[in-house]
């Protein structure tokens, strides 16, 4: 029972990072009609999912490490859009990253202490 526990958030957690890394890297004409509200709100939405997803993942959850890590994959991919050709990174996308990063710890924690 706990194999799959942690299995399939894991498993989540991947699927989730491979549709980011799409999203992020794709070319703009390919990505640009699959999100019709806010980029921002996809950022945020996009990094509290994978921040929550890892979260789950683990045994005993390393709050400030996980948000560390899911912040750098943000960073990570606005550098790696400056390496596209029709892609450009932001500031304004690696700050709505970490923001997704830190809401999820928030939440993360709340439950947390809601539930013990």
């Amino acid at each position: 029972m706990n194999f799959w526990r942690y299995l399939l958030p894991r498993g989540a957690a991947a699927l989730w990072l491979a549709v980011l890394t799409w999203g992020s890297l794709a070319p703009q004409e390919s990505v640009r009609g699959a999100f019709t509200f806010g980029d921002v709100l996809v950022h945020i939405a996009g990094y509290l999912g994978l921040t929550l997803l890892l979260l789950a993942s683990q045994r005993q959850p390393r709050l400030v490490v996980t948000g560390a890590v899911s912040v750098a994959i943000g960073v990570l991919m606005e550098i790696l859009q400056l390496l596209t050709s029709d892609r450009s990174g932001s500031l304004t996308d690696i700050a709505a990253n970490a923001a997704g990063a830190v809401i999820a710890v928030v939440i993360w924690r709340i439950g947390a202490r809601i539930t013990n």
